[in-house]
């Protein structure tokens, strides 16, 4: 019944906004040396600019009662984020860049509803 290109059209679909903010969550609080490495010039922050592309690695999907199901795996999303550094009070944009984001996830099926996803950040 599920494959990951089924998972995807639900995650996207269903969750898209929900995953966009947890992944602006998951750069806000990066180290900024960690988002440096994606960068040729020095920057002060980063913010999401878009999510270029989510990739389904795995799903495992568990019966519950009745007819309720738990799916379950792991998320890749290519993240394109802009790089900015303040000086005097003026920010000034540098470049972009693409940064994976893995994220484990779980959501609940219900009477063909999906609902309560749980994201958290694996790297």
């Amino acid at each position: 019944m599920y494959n990951k290109n089924i998972i995807l059209n639900i995650l996207v679909n269903t969750f898209g906004k929900d995953i966009e903010t947890y992944v602006q969550d998951c750069i806000d609080k990066m180290e900024i040396e960690e988002i440096e490495e994606y960068f040729d010039q020095d920057i002060d922050y980063a913010v999401l600019a878009m999510i270029n592309q989510m990739l389904v690695e795995d799903y495992e999907v568990e019966g519950g009662e009745g007819n309720q199901q738990i799916i379950s795996g792991t998320l890749e999303v290519k993240a394109e984020i802009d790089g900015w550094s303040k000086w005097e009070e003026i920010e000034v944009f540098k470049e972009s860049a693409e940064i994976p984001i893995g994220l484990l996830y779980e959501f609940q099926v219900k009477d063909k509803k999906f609902s309560d996803l749980y994201l958290e950040y694996l790297y």
